[in-house]
C-alpha cells in the first residue's frame, strides 16, 4: 500500500508492505517453560520490572522478588525481508496487543512493526506485520488510536527531505495498522524515542539533537529543547526526563520548558539503544556495560 501525503513532505511514494497471512511460522514455544536465572538480587516489595525483547534470540524477561519462578512463554523470531533480518528495537502494549518496532545494523535503512495479540497471555499470536523498506523505526508508543513511530529514512528515498531523523504518526484501524500515515521531519539523523503524555507526545533525535514537544491536535511544536546525543525521553507524573549518552540524565517541567534538574551517568557506547523507566521517584537508567543505574 502506498503512504498517503504526509505533513511535510508534499508527496512520497514509499511503501509499506503489509502481511497477514502466513506469520505464524515466526512464533516458537519449543524453549518454554521456567527459565534458570544467575545472579538476580531480590528487588524492592511489590516490585516487578517486565520487558519484553522478540528478536530471534530473545525471551521475555522479568526481574521479579528471587522466590517466584520466571517462565518463557515464547519466542518470536524476528521479520526478514529480501534477505536481511531485522532486530528488535522497541515495544509497548496497547489492550490486548504488542507492537514491536525493528530495525537493521549499519547504513541500511529498514523498519517494521509486528503485531502480536496477547489476549491469551501463554498463546501470543503474531497478528499483523508491516515493513518499511526505506526507514529504520526505533521506537514506538500508542495513544487515543494513533501509533507514533520514531526513527529515521533515507532521504533519497523521499522528496523534499532534508533530515533523515522523523517522526511517524500512523492511525490505528481498530488495533492493526494502517496506511494512513503523515511525516514529521526531525532535526539531526535518527529519532530515538518517544513517549505519549497527557497534553503532548515528545520525541528525541541524537546526534546534534534535541527534545521536541508536539501538540496532539495538529502535531505543532510545542517546545523544542537542544541536547546533544539523546538516547531515551520518558514521563513520571510532573517530570518530563531525558537520556543523552554525553549529558547524562536532564529533568525538565511536563511543558519541556524549564529544566528543572541534571546529572551524569556513565558514558554511553556510541549509538547504542538505551532506555530509562521509573519507579517510586527514582529513574532506573540502562548504563550498558555498568548495568542498571
Amino acid at each position: 500500500c502506498d503512504s498517503k501525503d504526509s505533513e511535510t513532505d508534499a508527496q512520497s511514494d514509499q511503501k509499506i508492505v503489509f502481511q497477514l497471512q502466513n506469520l505464524d511460522s515466526r512464533v516458537h514455544t519449543d524453549n518454554a517453560g521456567v527459565v534458570e536465572t544467575k545472579g538476580i538480587a531480590a528487588m524492592p516489595e511489590n516490585f516487578y520490572s517486565v520487558q519484553m525483547n522478540v528478536a530471534k534470540s530473545a525471551t521475555i524477561e522479568s526481574d521479579v522478588a528471587s522466590d517466584l519462578p520466571l517462565t518463557l512463554i515464547a519466542e518470536v523470531d524476528a521479520p526478514e525481508y529480501e534477505g536481511l533480518t531485522l532486530q528488535a528495537t522497541h515495544v509497548c502494549f496497547n489492550g490486548n496487543y504488542a507492537y514491536v518496532s525493528y530495525n537493521v545494523k549499519g547504513a541500511t535503512y529498514l523498519g517494521a512493526v509486528d503485531v502480536i495479540d496477547i489476549t491469551d497471555p501463554a498463546l501470543p499470536q503474531l497478528a499483523m506485520q508491516a515493513v518499511f523498506p526505506s526507514m529504520d523505526i526505533s521506537s514506538l508508543t500508542i495513544k487515543n488510536g494513533v501509533l507514533y513511530l520514531a526513527g529515521a529514512r533515507d532521504v533519497d528515498a523521499y522528496e523534499n527531505v532534508t533530515n533523515p531523523a522523523v517522526l511517524v504518526k500512523m492511525s490505528l484501524d481498530g488495533d492493526m495498522l494502517s496506511d494512513d500515515i503523515s511525516f514529521i521531519e526531525l532535526s539531526s539523523f535518527v529519532g530515538t524515542d518517544i513517549v505519549a503524555g497527557e497534553n503532548y507526545f515528545y520525541c528525541v533525535s541524537g546526534s546534534t539533537g534535541a527534545l521536541t514537544a508536539f501538540s496532539y491536535a495538529d502535531g505543532a511544536v510545542a517546545a523544542t529543547v537542544e541536547t546533544n546525543d539523546l538516547r531515551a525521553v520518558g514521563v513520571d507524573g510532573e517530570n518530563l526526563v531525558t537520556l543523552s549518552g554525553t549529558d547524562g540524565i536532564h529533568v525538565y517541567d511536563i511543558n519541556a520548558t524549564t529544566e528543572k534538574l541534571n546529572f551524569s551517568v556513565s558514558d554511553d557506547v556510541e549509538e547504542a539503544k538505551r532506555t530509562i523507566d521509573f519507579y517510586n521517584g527514582y529513574v532506573m537508567v540502562a548504563e550498558g556495560y555498568d548495568g542498571m543505574g
